[in-house]
C-alpha cells in the first residue's frame, strides 16, 4: 500500500486516484464504491492529474527526478491509453491543465519550462523564465493567458498567442505550490510553503 498524491473528480459519478505506486485508479462513488480498471503503470510516481472540459480524457504527469519527465493521457470511459509524453521534459512534470477549450494540454515541470501541446502531442509553445522548479499551471477562462509558479516563490503570467511573459508576481517567503484563476475572472488564487494562500 502506497500514499495517494493526488485525487481528482469526473462529473460521470467517479473519481481517478493517483498513487506512489505509480497507477491511476478509477473509482465510481455514486451508490457503493467500486473500482473501475487501473490506468498505468507509470514510470514514477504520479503528480498531476486534470481532465478535460467534458471529462472524457485524463491527462496525467510525474517522472524520475533528473531521469524523465512523463505526461501521458488516458481515455476516461474505456480505460484505454492515448498517449505517453516521456521526452517533453527532461525532468520530473508536477502539473497538467488542460486549456478551456480541450484542445490544447499545458505542463510544467522541474526542468524550468512550461509547454503546451496539441491532441496528438505535438508541442506548440515553450516558456522560459522560472529560475526554479515550475509547480503549478493554469488557463485563464478565455485561453488568452496562462499562470505558473514555482520554487523561485514566483507567479508568472504568459501571454499564449505572442508566447510572452506579461509580469511575475512575488512576495511569497517560500515556494509556491498550486494555482488556480479564479471563475471567469482575471484572478488567480495561489498557495505557498510560506503557509499563506
Amino acid at each position: 500500500i502506497q500514499p495517494l498524491n493526488k485525487v481528482a473528480f469526473t462529473g460521470n459519478g467517479t473519481l481517478v486516484s493517483a498513487s506512489a505506486d505509480k497507477t491511476l485508479k478509477t473509482w465510481k462513488y455514486e451508490g457503493a464504491w467500486s473500482e473501475m480498471r487501473p490506468l498505468g503503470p507509470h514510470v514514477f510516481r504520479v503528480l498531476a492529474i486534470d481532465f478535460n472540459p467534458d471529462g472524457s480524457l485524463i491527462a496525467t504527469g510525474g517522472g524520475e527526478p533528473s531521469r524523465s519527465g512523463e505526461v501521458q493521457v488516458w481515455e476516461v470511459n474505456k480505460g484505454m491509453h492515448v498517449r505517453t509524453l516521456d521526452s517533453l521534459h527532461s525532468d520530473t512534470v508536477f502539473g497538467v491543465r488542460f486549456s478551456p477549450d480541450g484542445k490544447k494540454l499545458a505542463t510544467c515541470a522541474a526542468d524550468k519550462f512550461l509547454k503546451v501541446i496539441d491532441g496528438t502531442g505535438k508541442e506548440l509553445k515553450a516558456f522560459e523564465g522560472h529560475t526554479h522548479h515550475v509547480l503549478d499551471v493554469g488557463w485563464k477562462f478565455d485561453g488568452k493567458l496562462l499562470a505558473s509558479c514555482g520554487a523561485d516563490n514566483a507567479i508568472k503570467v504568459w501571454d499564449y498567442e505572442k508566447g510572452e511573459q506579461v509580469r511575475t508576481m512575488t512576495g511569497h517567503g517560500k515556494q509556491v505550490t498550486r494555482l488556480i484563476f479564479v471563475g471567469k475572472t482575471p484572478n488567480i488564487a495561489v498557495s505557498s510553503g510560506d503557509q499563506t494562500v
